[in-house]
């Protein structure tokens, strides 16, 4: 069951601990973990998950939570890196559901959903309406129309610039 911090509750993101402070900060956001769990975090984007997994949402991006976030964290076997992480086949499947097929190479997403190739300009915004256990629900697919990024936690749908 998720928790927010007590005197014995160690949270691990990104393989360093987090001190119960900024615990504590995270849970005031609404924000609760799952106690003995390591996670990963990635501060540019606000997605998160196991260590091992695929993403399970998104937090508010830019925490200064744990330490740097690392390409192996999600057993990444797709070719294809966002802000540095490998992402899981799962991630990629999830990306595809809603129409965004990201090809091997180097990709960036910031907080507010807005995505490109690693050195270029925007190519469009993605959303997050639902993540739940792997499986993305209730997306849409808008082509061309403009982006309206919203960094909102659990919610999805994707956008071209």
């Amino acid at each position: 069951m998720p928790s927010c911090p007590h005197s014995s509750f160690e949270l691990v993101i990104n393989r360093a601990k987090i001190d119960l402070s900024s615990l504590s900060h995270l849970c005031s956001m609404g924000y609760q973990f799952v106690p003995g769990m390591h996670y990963w975090y990635d501060n540019q984007s606000g997605a998160y998950g196991l260590v091992g997994g695929p993403a399970l949402g998104f937090l508010q991006a830019g925490l200064n939570l744990g330490g740097t976030l690392g390409s192996d964290v999600s057993n990444g076997t797709t070719e294809i890196f966002v802000n540095g992480r490998h992402i899981h086949v799962q991630d990629l499947s999830n990306f595809q559901r809603i129409g965004f097929f990201p090809s091997p190479g180097r990709w960036w997403l910031d907080g507010s959903g807005v995505f490109g190739q690693e050195g270029k300009a925007p190519m469009g915004t993605l959303q997050l309406r639902s993540m739940a256990r792997g499986r993305v629900e209730g997306l849409r697919t808008t082509i061309n129309s403009p982006a309206s990024p919203t960094a909102v936690t659990d919610k999805f749908s994707f956008a071209t610039l």
